[in-house]
């Protein structure tokens, strides 16, 4: 559930500024409100712009800096006052620094490599032999192409590799003659001087990442130095958020319910006057939601998406839980990848120091329900086999079988039925919110036209008879639309005028929900896909067979690789279409725009 929250403005002296935000910055449940329409520039307490650079710049050069230190790297504890803020600036000093002798050195390397070929000499020595009219070139070409040098120019041969041949060409006048091969510009440095500077690179190098070595164990030094920065650009936020009357300023924000008796008892220990009352229609309040046990499981979802209702929209992440559960087995739809996941969450979980342990419970959830779709559709690895297995067989629904052609038209209509009941349950929740406003019966209408949409698709899709409740769902549909959709408080026929003139609209939107509903089949036809590439992979490894050790070890690759593969696919799959039809198709239904500005009081940042 989304917590009420209240709004709450305190009033207190205008020498208090810095008394209340510390003493609210200690209770840490108050959502401060950026003043709107606070009147002349004058009346609100002056804010310093340069202060906030500064710290956002700093908070920008740390997070830089933490990004370049490597996870696995064991960072020591902070035990000393050393700035992380300087040793950030270094860190990243001394990146740019490696990165940039980094390519130095891999030019000279080239350079060097490219110039070996023709031995040590001093390019300094080839220009003062232009002075007494002695002029060498350099130049490549095919050992079999030598032969075409006019027999008067004098050639060295300096190296061969393959059928290329590096030579040099002698002459005594100018201006050179044309010679029809590929000419190589003199190298500006020798040889040797080009190795004496890769070693002060590679020393110069070598020292760099050294130091950054040791940088990499000032992580908390840095950390240490961003959660300060934090909340400095806080207070700052907060005390340009409060706005001065003459010799009173006040602050606004908001409190949730809840916790309005402790901002109370504080208000009386300070000696603040305060004002609680509910929030505006009009005011964006910020949105904190409540878990149960049960919807917590999918809240890793939801952070992952990074999506948060508005305060008055609907949390929905009850039925989320539900159908996103249902729609990954549907998709997986295979009993083995269930107990894949369910082993790899289990040996996951025992890992004491096992990364993002709040996604364990779910992974159970969801692998245990794809063991059960799986099971009653008989899918084990794509092997059709094993579902003659007694205790596998007894499972199998016969109208739901995988291997069964006559089950697809089953399944289909399985998934339409399954978006009919998510979509209705969306806009029965429209009527209650509603209720016992008359616009409820125009989203009673919403309700049945939801039902005659899934009559029509089985007509559609299925070439099923048009149910005779279809019509009956259609007519209701329509006159409630019709007549309660755009009632206001000026009378019945006004609305209904209205609702006429609007028809045109409505009916794109009819046509939207038709499109909305036959999406459903997208279940059937990823969770067939994923079937169809497993006994792909099945039939391959099948046919390379096992007789053989290496036929045997060929097989049993393509069977590991093809259904990890699958599995990938899967999940990318859920991502992609699981989640779509609960934040697209589903919340659209519901009337959730993800509006919400996320609940977050002035508080002392968290380590």
């Amino acid at each position: 559930m989304i917590e009420p929250m209240k709004k709450v403005t305190l009033l207190a002296g205008a020498s208090w500024e810095d008394e209340i935000l510390n003493a609210l910055r200690e209770t840490g449940i108050f959502h401060i409100r950026l003043p709107e329409n606070a009147g002349a520039p004058d009346v609100t307490i002056k804010k310093d712009v340069t202060v906030e650079n500064r710290l956002g710049n700093n908070m920008l050069l740390i997070q830089e800096a933490l990004g370049l230190i490597p996870q696995a790297v064991k960072a020591k504890p902070c035990k000393g006052d050393e700035d992380g803020i300087v040793l950030a600036r270094e860190l990243c000093s001394k990146t740019k620094e490696a990165f940039s002798l980094e390519a130095q050195i891999q030019e000279l390397e080239k350079a060097y490599e490219d110039q070996k070929i023709w031995g040590q000499f001093d390019p300094h020595d080839i220009e003062q032999l232009k002075d007494h009219s002695i002029f060498i070139r350099l130049f490549k070409a095919r050992k079999k192409e030598l032969g075409q040098l006019p027999a008067d120019i004098a050639r060295v041969v300096i190296h061969t590799r393959g059928a290329m041949a590096y030579f040099a060409v002698v002459t005594c006048h100018e201006p050179l003659c044309p010679i029809p091969f590929h000419e190589i510009s003199m190298p500006e440095q020798s040889l040797s001087h080009l190795a004496r500077m890769l070693e002060q690179k590679r020393e110069a190098l070598e020292t760099i990442q050294k130091r950054i070595l040791e940088l990499y164990g000032a992580a908390p030094y840095m950390a240490r130095s961003l959660n300060e920065c934090k909340a400095l650009l806080a207070y700052e936020n907060a005390r340009n958020a409060m706005v001065r009357r003459g010799d009173i300023i006040y602050l606004q924000g908001y409190c949730p319910t809840c916790f309005t008796g402790k901002l109370k008892e504080r208000a009386d220990i300070e000696k603040w006057g305060i004002v609680i009352e509910n929030p505006g229609p009009e005011e964006t309040v910020p949105s904190l939601v409540r878990y149960s046990k049960l919807t917590h499981l999918f809240r890793p979802v939801m952070a992952f998406i990074g999506v948060l209702p508005g305060y008055r929209e609907y949390d929905a992440n009850g039925p989320f839980l539900f159908f996103f559960t249902l729609f990954f087995a549907m998709i997986i739809g295979d009993a083995g990848y269930g107990v894949m996941i369910l082993a790899a969450t289990f040996f996951h979980a025992k890992r004491s120091a096992a990364p993002h342990k709040d996604l364990i419970p779910l992974l159970y959830l969801l692998s245990l329900s794809t063991m059960v779709w799986g099971a009653l559709t008989g899918s084990w690895f794509g092997v059709e086999a094993l579902r003659n297995f007694p205790l596998f067989k007894a499972m199998i629904i016969p109208s739901m079988d995988t291997f069964s052609d006559t089950s697809q038209p089953f399944i289909i209509h399985l998934c339409f039925l399954i978006g009919a009941v998510q979509l209705s349950f969306a806009h029965c929740r429209r009527i209650l919110n509603t209720f016992p406003h008359i616009r409820f019966l125009a989203e009673t209408g919403w309700f049945f036209l939801i039902w005659a949409i899934y009559f029509i698709v089985r007509v559609l899709v299925l070439n099923q008879p048009f149910s005779p409740l279809g019509y009956y769902c259609l007519i209701a549909a329509l006159c409630l639309i019709i007549c309660f959709g755009q009632q206001k408080e000026d009378g019945f026929f006004k609305g209904l005028a209205r609702s006429v003139v609007r028809l045109p609209l409505d009916i794109i939107t009819w046509i939207g929900n038709l499109s909305d509903l036959v999406s459903y089949v997208r279940l059937f036809a990823v969770g067939m896909s994923t079937k169809e590439v497993a006994v792909a992979f099945n039939n391959m490894a099948f046919n390379i067979g096992f007789d053989t050790l290496p036929a045997m070890f060929s097989a049993v690759l393509v069977l590991l690789g093809g259904h990890s593969v699958n599995l990938l696919l899967g999940a990318m799959a859920i991502l992609v279409h699981g989640i779509r039809l609960n934040v697209l198709e589903f919340s659209k239904h519901l009337n959730i725009e993800w509006s919400g500005v996320p609940y977050d009081p002035f508080r002392e940042p968290e380590p």
